[in-house]
């Protein structure tokens, strides 16, 4: 899989961070332009954890219900997750956990847990200030992990998928302001 930024920018959350307003990810079943809806900044006991920038196929329906979009399985949606800060592995794997706790219905755990255990089997190593994590789904190839570029293995279910996206802009999300600025551009 090969992620090309575009050439325009917008500022993040972090003054200091430029981010590009669309991407392309490319592999040998297809290719996906996504534009920038927004960064937010997600920060816990005023700490900032890390800044993430939501990107979604420019096709994704998005009037109404911002949650929708973690939804809309047949578009291609992604996640950056940049870290101003050092993070141990285990808050990160834990933050994780509870998001699909909040997000997973209860009859559809048991189903989910293979898949789940395969997601979370990827954070494994503590976070240092600049990493970077990157969580995209695409139609028809599964959801695509890469930490600092190096990918993990690929998870074929549509159902994790929205349960991640849920974390973020689902209707309990981890943070309300964090949610309203992944869609700031928009």
């Amino acid at each position: 899989f090969q992620m090309s930024p575009g050439p325009e920018t917008f500022e993040g959350k972090i003054s200091d961070n430029q981010f590009p307003t669309t991407i392309t990810i490319e592999s040998n079943t297809g290719s996906w332009k996504l534009n920038a809806l927004g960064s937010g900044l997600r920060t816990k006991f005023r700490i900032k954890v890390y800044e993430g920038v939501l990107y979604a196929d420019e096709t994704a329906l998005l009037e109404e219900d911002r949650g929708r979009l973690a939804h809309q399985t047949a578009r291609a949606a992604h996640i950056g997750m940049h870290f101003p800060r050092s993070v141990g592995a285990e808050k990160i794997a834990g933050a994780f956990e509870d998001g699909f706790n909040k997000a997973i219905p209860e009859e559809m755990e048991g189903e989910l847990q293979a898949d789940r255990d395969r997601f979370l089997a990827g954070f494994t190593e503590d976070f240092q200030k600049g990493d970077v994590v990157t969580l995209s789904w695409l139609p028809g190839v599964g959801l695509i992990t890469r930490i600092n570029g190096e990918q993990k293995p690929v998870v074929n279910s549509a159902h994790l998928s929205t349960a991640l996206f849920l974390i973020w802009i689902g209707d309990d999300p981890v943070s309300g302001g964090m949610k309203k600025d992944l869609f700031r551009l928009k």
